[in-house]
């Protein structure tokens, strides 16, 4: 079959009516002026362009007549899928501005919210962009329990426990179709935490601790050490970091609005496998786990805590008990890149079929204090 304009024509004429489907009901008036309502709708148009080349290219694809032609154009389909992904995000954002002007129900960049957030938290886990919108949203006293629901889950995510409390109690009151008893039998306990972590992070501001560039396959994350914390625990992970120990390894086990973990106990550095002791245990030094927690698994009743395995926490309080975890440091930046790294199964605990897990590239240590970073292991005392 010979592939020609009016092909072109047809598909692209067939791919419009096809995005106009899609968001026919996303339409607005013309604004003149530069106000967040003109700046949704200059980023819903960009958006729904490219929704008509997505389909355009998928189906010049099936018709191309040489693998040349088709690997091009799945490249060319990769590329407008990641330029899509940018396009929603900005168009999200847009839209929390919008409502932030001008506060109204029954709009479309209302509609458009109150859509994308429960996205976000029930399917994307896009916690970033969440809290953007739930915040538009809370600018406003809100009555729909829906609406609580979703803004109150995403305030617990984010530590605002005060705001998560309302919510989840006014949500829980119209019959929601979620149970929240267990994060509100938490939060009373994780408010007192959370006073105490962020004053240690005002002392870490002046403690000039080291830190941690991880680079992954999603982009880079940025960890701060508590090495006044956990000393030991840190030097272990510079140790093994500036061995290149981590370099290539996955994300293998992550659970979604929970936790990953990365590491590995079968690497052929001599270093794998050796345990060293918890320093999660101590509860005057301990740090807590909050969204954005780097920690060390701790080896059941032992006291140690393994030598190669790191977690970290998509949410606050997922350690279970004190000392489960040695938690030693905490995302500086990359809080988008960490809700990007592939979840090995769906929120209702269902396999992800095509699951590839996501891997580090490498970690770069910087700050470093002026000390040998050689850890110290239970048999060397």
């Amino acid at each position: 079959m010979i592939f020609t304009r009016q092909h072109h024509l047809i598909i692209r004429a067939a791919c419009t009516l096809f995005a106009f489907g899609l968001v026919q009901n996303l339409t607005l008036h013309h604004v003149q002026s530069q106000d967040g309502e003109a700046e949704f709708q200059a980023r819903l148009e960009e958006w729904r362009q490219i929704i008509i080349d997505v389909q355009v290219v998928k189906l010049e694809c099936t018709l191309a007549e040489t693998i040349e032609k088709s690997a091009e154009l799945r490249e060319k389909y990769q590329q407008l899928r990641k330029t899509g992904d940018e396009k929603i995000d900005e168009l999200k954002r847009a839209a929390a501005k919008a409502f932030r002007e001008k506060p109204r129900r029954g709009t479309v960049y209302f509609d458009f919210l109150r859509n994308s957030l429960r996205m976000d938290i029930e399917i994307r886990e896009d916690m970033v962009n969440a809290l953007i919108m739930a915040e538009a949203l809370d600018t406003k006293p809100i009555s729909e329990p829906d609406i609580a629901q979703m803004v109150g889950v995403t305030m617990y995510y984010h530590q605002k426990f005060d705001r998560a409390e309302e919510l989840l109690k006014y949500s829980q009151s119209r019959n929601s179709d979620r149970d929240f008893s267990n994060e509100l039998k938490l939060i009373p306990r994780l408010k007192a935490s959370w006073e105490r972590e962020l004053k240690l992070r005002d002392k870490d501001l002046k403690a000039k601790l080291p830190r941690a560039i991880v680079e992954t396959t999603k982009g880079t994350i940025v960890f701060e050490l508590f090495e006044d914390e956990a000393p030991n625990t840190v030097r272990n992970f510079v140790s093994l970091a500036e061995q290149e120990y981590y370099n290539g390894l996955e994300f293998f086990d992550a659970l979604p609005f929970k936790r990953t973990i990365t590491g590995s106990q079968s690497n052929n550095l001599d270093v794998t496998g050796r345990r060293i002791a918890n320093e999660g245990l101590d509860p005057d030094k301990r740090r807590d786990n909050f969204r954005g927690t780097l920690s060390a698994i701790a080896l059941k009743d032992l006291g140690l805590v393994d030598g190669g395995l790191i977690l970290i926490s998509f949410a606050p309080n997922t350690q279970g008990k004190p000392g489960s975890y040695c938690n030693f440091g905490r995302v500086l930046t990359g809080f988008d890149v960490l809700d990007k790294l592939n979840r090995h199964e769906d929120i209702k605990g269902e396999a992800i079929e095509d699951f590839k897990a996501d891997k580090i590239v490498k970690i770069t240590i910087e700050n470093k204090r002026e000390h040998d970073y050689k850890p110290v292991f239970p048999e060397d005392r």
